[in-house]
């Protein structure tokens, strides 16, 4: 069950980052967070999060402290299983 909300969660978030507006890959990073929050262990959630911090990042539309500190814990999430302490 808690895959199919964290698929269905994740699905949203999707759809917003491929309108590519700041406004929408700014939500997808909201609905990719709470696919998280219901399986954490939930990779291709972690992937599209990943993902829409990037393109904040190339598009500038994020500062560069907030896209260092983000896309550290994303990645650290991804290969380490955990958020780094």
């Amino acid at each position: 069950m808690c895959l199919t909300r964290a698929s269905t969660t994740t699905n949203r978030g999707k759809q917003l980052f491929v309108c590519s507006t700041f406004e929408s890959l700014r939500d997808s990073l909201i609905e990719f967070g709470l696919a998280l929050e219901i399986d954490p262990d939930y990779v291709l959630a972690n992937i599209a999060l990943a993902r829409s911090h990037s393109m904040l990042a190339e598009t500038g539309a994020t500062a560069s402290a907030s896209r260092t500190e983000c896309g550290t814990a994303a990645v650290d999430e991804l290969t380490l299983g955990r958020p780094r302490t």
